[in-house]
C-alpha cells in the first residue's frame, strides 16, 4: 500500500483546499521535508481528525508547516556534545567552564545545518500546537492577543538556529508560571518576565558560538546577547506572551558588531524595556545605544565623551516567511532581503527617509552605512524608477551613501550624506576651499574609557633607593583624569635607582606603560618589587599590553642606576586607536569613493594633514596595525564621529 494512503483523504484535501494562497507553501514544504513529510502529514490528519472546536489548531500546523522552509538547527557532533554537558549540570554555570569545554570540543566541530522540514517530528510539532494553546487560552491576556499575533508570536518553537529540545514550553511553564499569576495584562506579564529572566541570565561574551535549546540553556549563569534573547523569547512564549527577538543588525557608527533584545508584540504596538528598566515602553529609546558616563567628567577634558551608538535599521526576525525582494542580481542583494527578517524600524522611531535623483542606469539603489575596519555595506534597497530612488523609515545622526552596480561593479550615484535631526546633509568636498586637519584618533572614544580612567586620580610615583621603600620620596601624583598619554613633571632632584607607581585603593584601571625621563632621553627600566603579575608588560614599549592587576595594586621598577627624573609619562589602559608616533597612516577623503592625501608617520602622538577640503567626510587608516577606524567630519577643529 502507498504510504500516502497511511493518512485520512481528509488530510489530503486540507492541502488543496486550506486556502488557494498558501497552498503553493504548504506544497513546497511536503516536497522539500522528502520522506520526513509523512510526519508532517500525520499533524494535519491529527487536527484534521478532531472536533471543530480545534479547528484553529488545524489552521495553526498549517501555518507551522508552511513557514518551516528555510529554518534549521545547527548541528555538530562538538555541539551535542557540549549541551549534553550543559544539561547534565548540577549547578548553574559560569562562563568559565562554558569556554573551556567549548574550546576543547571546538577542534572536532563541523557543523551542519538540520533543516526542520526533513527532521521535526510529528510528535514534537503536536506538542508544542497544544502548548501553546493552552498557555494562551488559559492566560488573563488572552483577549488581548488574536489569532493572528498568536501564530507569528506565540506558537513558533524556534527563535533562530538554536537547537530543539522535547517539553521545552512544559519546562518552562512550570519553572516560570507562578511569576505571572496575578498579572491581569500582557504588559504587566512581559514587565515581570523580563525583569527576572534578565537578572538570571546575565550577559557574557561567549567562546560558543551557537544558540543551545532552552531547557539546557537554563544550566546556564551567563550567555551572549542572542542566547539569552532566545532563551527570554522561550519564556515569554510558553506563558502565552506574543514575544519576538529584535535587532540592529550592525550599529551605524559603531564596532563590527550589532545587538538584539526581546519585545512584547501587541495590537497597539511593539514594547520594549531599556536597559535596565522594568518599565516596557512603546517607541522606546534603541537598548544598549548609550555608554553611561559613571563619573564627572573635568571641563578642561580635552575629548568628547558623548558619544552615542547609532542605527539605520531595526530589524524582527520572523518565524513567517516575509516577501523578499528581487535583489539576486548582485552579492549584497542577500544582504537586505531575508525571508525571516522584517523592517520595524518605524515601530522604534525610526522615521526619516530621503529622495535620491541618479543619472546612472542601475535597476537598484542601495543605501550603505559604513562597516567599521571595511567600506560601505547595504542596510536597503530600493528600485530605481525615472531615475529617482526612496528610502524610508532611517535612523537619525548617521551617515549614507547610496550605491548602485553597473557590469556587476558598485558605483556611488552621489556623495555621502548625514542625516541629522531629519534633514539630508549632502558631504562634498570642496577642494577649492581647503585647510589644515590635526587629528588624534582613527575611531571615536567612547564612555568606556572616562569610566576606566576617572579612578585614577590619587596614585602616585615614588622614588627610593631601597628595593623595599623603607626610605621613598613622593614623586609625582596623578591629580586629574588621565587621558592616552600623560606627562608628571618630577621636581626632586634626588637620584633613584628604584620606582614605583601606586595605584588608589579602589582603582583596578590597568596600567598599560611607563616612561621615566631625564633630560630628553628615556631611560630603560626593568620589573621590581610588585603585587601584580606581568608587570614587564607596562616597560615593553606597547601601549595596548597591560600587567595584571588588582585594586591598590603596586607596580615597581628598577633603573639601570640612580638617576634624576624630570618627567614620568604614563598610558593608561585603552583601545590602540589614538595616534602613535611608531605607525603609519593614510587620510582618505570621500568624493564618490575614497581619494587619498597621502602616507605618512607623524612625529609625534597627533597627525597633521595641509590642504584637505572643506565640507569632506574623512576616513583615517592605520596602515600599521588595527582595523577599528570610523568615518568623520573636521568641525571647529574637532573630529566629529559617523
Amino acid at each position: 500500500m502507498n504510504k500516502w494512503n497511511l493518512f485520512s483523504l481528509s488530510a489530503l484535501l486540507v492541502l488543496v483546499l486550506y486556502s488557494c494562497g498558501r497552498q503553493t507553501n504548504l506544497e513546497l514544504a511536503l516536497e522539500e521535508a522528502g520522506e520526513n513529510r509523512l510526519e508532517l502529514l500525520k499533524v494535519i490528519d491529527h487536527y484534521q481528525n478532531v472536533d471543530n472546536s480545534d479547528s484553529l489548531k488545524l489552521k495553526a500546523a498549517l501555518f507551522l508547516i508552511e513557514n518551516m522552509r528555510g529554518h534549521g538547527t545547527v548541528w555538530s557532533e562538538a555541539i551535542d556534545t557540549f549541551r549534553n554537558r550543559v544539561a547534565e549540570a548540577d549547578s548553574l554555570l559560569t562562563m568559565e567552564p562554558l569556554n573551556t569545554w567549548w574550546d576543547e570540543l571546538a577542534k572536532n566541530h563541523h557543523p551542519i545545518l538540520k533543516r526542520d522540514l526533513n527532521y521535526v517530528k510529528a510528535d514534537f510539532l503536536i506538542q508544542n500546537i497544544d502548548g501553546a494553546f493552552q498557555a494562551w487560552q488559559e492566560a488573563p491576556w488572552q483577549k488581548e492577543i488574536d489569532f493572528g499575533l498568536f501564530c507569528r508570536y506565540v506558537l513558533p518553537y524556534r527563535f533562530e538556529s538554536e537547537l530543539l529540545a522535547y517539553g521545552w514550553r512544559d519546562s518552562l511553564y512550570q519553572e516560570y508560571h507562578t511569576l505571572v499569576k496575578d498579572a491581569r495584562t500582557v504588559k504587566e506579564a512581559f514587565e515581570i518576565v523580563h525583569d527576572t529572566v534578565w537578572k538570571r541570565l546575565l550577559s557574557s561574551s561567549s567562546h560558543f558560538p551557537h544558540i543551545l535549546d532552552v531547557v539546557a540553556m537554563q544550566h546556564q549563569r551567563k550567555a551572549m546577547c542572542v542566547q539569552r534573547c532566545v532563551m527570554l523569547g522561550a519564556v515569554m512564549r510558553a506563558l502565552g506572551i506574543p514575544a519576538a527577538i529584535d535587532n540592529v543588525g550592525r550599529w551605524a557608527n559603531y564596532s563590527r558588531n550589532g545587538h538584539a533584545w526581546a519585545a512584547l508584540i501587541t495590537d497597539k504596538g511593539t514594547y520594549s524595556v531599556y536597559e535596565d528598566e522594568r518599565v516596557a515602553k512603546i517607541n522606546n529609546r534603541i537598548d544598549a545605544t548609550e555608554f553611561e558616563l559613571k563619573y564627572p567628567i573635568p571641563e578642561d577634558f580635552p575629548m568628547r565623551t558623548d558619544f552615542k551608538k547609532r542605527c539605520a535599521k531595526i530589524w524582527r526576525s520572523t518565524f513567517e516567511r516575509q516577501p523578499t525582494e528581487d535583489v539576486a542580481e548582485d552579492e549584497w542583494g542577500k544582504n537586505v532581503s531575508s525571508p525571516f527578517r522584517m523592517d520595524v524600524s518605524a515601530a522604534y522611531g525610526l522615521n526619516n527617509s530621503v529622495e535620491m535623483q541618479t543619472d546612472r542606469a542601475v535597476k537598484r539603489a542601495y543605501l550603505c552605512t559604513f562597516a567599521t575596519g571595511t567600506d560601505w555595506s547595504p542596510v536597503a534597497a530600493s528600485e530605481v524608477k525615472n531615475g529617482m530612488c526612496r528610502f524610508e523609515a532611517l535612523g537619525d545622526s548617521v551617515v549614507y551613501a547610496v550605491i548602485g552596480f553597473e557590469k556587476e561593479k558598485p558605483i556611488a550615484l552621489d556623495n555621502a550624506f548625514l542625516m541629522l535631526n531629519g534633514k539630508k546633509h549632502t558631504l562634498s568636498p570642496d577642494k577649492s576651499m581647503t585647510g589644515r586637519v590635526v587629528l588624534t584618533r582613527k575611531y571615536p572614544l567612547t564612555g568606556k574609557w572616562p569610566n576606566e580612567w576617572a579612578p585614577m586620580p590619587g596614585a602616585r610615583f615614588e622614588g627610593s633607593n631601597d628595593k623595599n621603600f623603607t626610605h621613598a620620596e613622593v614623586l609625582a601624583r596623578v591629580e586629574q583624569m588621565p587621558v592616552f598619554r600623560n606627562v608628571l613633571k618630577v621636581e626632586s632632584k634626588q637620584m633613584y635607582r628604584y620606582i614605583r607607581y601606586c595605584s588608589n585603593d579602589t582603582c583596578d584601571t590597568p596600567m598599560a606603560e611607563v616612561e621615566f625621563w631625564n633630560k630628553g632621553s628615556k631611560m630603560k627600566a626593568v620589573p621590581g618589587q610588585s603585587t601584580v603579575k606581568k608587570v614587564e608588560l607596562s616597560v615593553d614599549g606597547n601601549t595596548l599590553t597591560r600587567p595584571d592587576i588588582t585594586p591598590g595594586y603596586i607596580l615597581g621598577y628598577e633603573l639601570e642606576k640612580p638617576a634624576v627624573l624630570d618627567s614620568i609619562v604614563f598610558y593608561p589602559w585603552n583601545d590602540d586607536n589614538f595616534v602613535l608616533p611608531t605607525h603609519e597612516y593614510e587620510l582618505f577623503y570621500y568624493d564618490r569613493g575614497w581619494v587619498s592625501l597621502g602616507k605618512r608617520k607623524p612625529e609625534t602622538y597627533t597627525l597633521t594633514y595641509d590642504r584637505v577640503p572643506a565640507h569632506a567626510l574623512l576616513l583615517l587608516k592605520d596602515r600599521t596595525s588595527g582595523k577599528e577606524e570610523r568615518p568623520f567630519t573636521y568641525e571647529n577643529g574637532e573630529q566629529m564621529w559617523w
